[in-house]
């Protein structure tokens, strides 16, 4: 994968492919604020106000709840990332206190964001793939994976193998010293002497264009047919959805509750919170 530049060590690949996404999403944001009955420049308050509060509480969140990519004692592969999900709920709570302070609509602007959000999710993911990280599962079959005495660790890195025995054309090997070679090493199912992963699954780019089809999906509804909240409501949804499926094909992230990982649990909370919300009459809404 292309983790730097040749030459240089910054900007990242990845660092660029965050910039372009969040000044995708702002464009699309502001595009679509005007026609909300809204003026741009609050997108221009609010997305940087959004990102920065969700990366700080994302970051704070993990350093109260560490994670370790993998089980059974071995602090190998420990990161500290913001995770996503917490990512979200923090950037649309600093986005509703700022819709307070501003006297303006929270459902009408996080509509504005839905697509937006959905965008910038497609185009990071794109970084990802290229920074090695949120790797996928094994596309393969694996006998040295029978070795691995720890089952939920062979659930992680392998959790649907009925669907994928005989691998797969797409699949991808990332290089050596990449976080998933890494963990491939330490199961020991590469020796030291690999110069590559083993096949795994290109989630990352699953997620990218999962989450751009439904950011088309949304753009092309028709606003008159929908009443403030609703696309919110349906990228949330759907982003949820989507997530919470492709945690199975995720070997990055340690299982919690049977098969689920964190990640999944707090998708199936967003799941059920969406019907909750829908249902509350609009003047029981913000905005």
């Amino acid at each position: 994968m292309f983790y730097h530049f040749p030459g240089i060590d910054w900007p990242t690949p990845y660092g660029v492919m965050l910039a372009i996404a969040c000044v995708a999403a702002w464009w699309l944001a502001r595009h679509r604020a005007s026609p909300r009955g809204l003026d741009p420049s609050h997108v221009d308050f609010a997305l940087p106000l959004a990102f920065v509060g969700g990366v700080c509480a994302a970051r704070v969140l993990v350093a109260i709840v560490p994670e370790e990519r993998l089980l059974a004692g071995t602090a190998l592969l420990a990161e500290e990332r913001a995770r996503l999900p917490a990512l979200a709920m923090a950037g649309l709570l600093v986005l509703f206190l700022y819709c307070r302070v501003a006297g303006q609509s929270f459902r009408r602007l996080a509509d504005a964001f839905a697509p937006a959000a959905l965008l910038w999710v497609a185009i990071l993911r794109i970084g990802c793939f290229l920074a090695g990280c949120c790797f996928g599962d094994l596309a393969a079959t694996v006998a040295r994976l029978d070795a691995v005495a720890d089952a939920r660790l062979r659930l992680q890195v392998q959790t649907l193998p009925a669907l994928f025995t005989a691998g797969m054309p797409w699949a991808v090997r990332f290089p050596a010293d990449s976080f998933v070679y890494r963990q491939h090493l330490a199961l020991g199912l590469i020796d030291s002497d690999a110069t590559a992963s083993l096949p795994v699954h290109p989630v990352q780019l699953y997620e990218s264009a999962a989450a751009l089809l439904l950011c088309f999906a949304l753009l092309r509804r028709r606003a008159a047919s929908r009443r403030p909240g609703t696309e919110a409501l349906t990228a949330f949804a759907g982003y949820a959805a989507i997530a919470f499926a492709l945690q199975f094909l995720r070997a990055d992230n340690a299982l919690l509750l049977g098969p689920l990982t964190g990640n999944q649990l707090i998708y199936l909370g967003w799941l059920a919170a969406v019907p909750l919300l829908a249902a509350l009459p609009p003047k029981s809404r913000t905005g």
